[in-house]
């Protein structure tokens, strides 16, 4: 049985070997982020710690009970490049091209993103 902290390492290899440079990972199961790059959260506004944990439903313009939210996911499953309705921290809604990658890992599902956006000028 591998330990949270040995699979979070495990995903973490085989996310930079599918997408160098990756900037963030979602759990699949909960929709939480469990890996935030600086480079990730800054171009959403926030910090690191003010993403890791939470659900990537309270990032995006859409909510996660709606149709538009699992058309978007359901997109990312396929990999490529997708538009993410994002809310920034200052309230601004974009849309932000992203790559994704699906790593899958004992049973269970992430989703490595890449942004193609910089961050906002400060």
């Amino acid at each position: 049985m591998t330990t949270d902290e040995e699979l979070k390492k495990k995903v973490l290899e085989i996310a930079e070997k599918k997408l160098p440079g990756f900037h963030v990972i979602i759990d699949l199961f909960d929709m939480t982020f469990v890996y935030v790059t600086k480079e990730g959260a800054e171009v959403n506004g926030y910090t690191q710690e003010e993403m890791m944990g939470h659900s990537i439903s309270e990032f995006m313009s859409v909510k996660n009970q709606d149709e538009s939210f699992r058309q978007t996911i359901m997109k990312t499953m396929i990999g490529g490049i997708v538009r993410i309705p994002i809310r920034q921290k200052s309230g601004k809604e974009v849309f932000i091209e992203m790559k994704h990658v699906v790593v899958e890992l004992e049973g269970h599902s992430f989703l490595v993103t890449k942004s193609l956006q910089k961050p906002p000028e400060k």
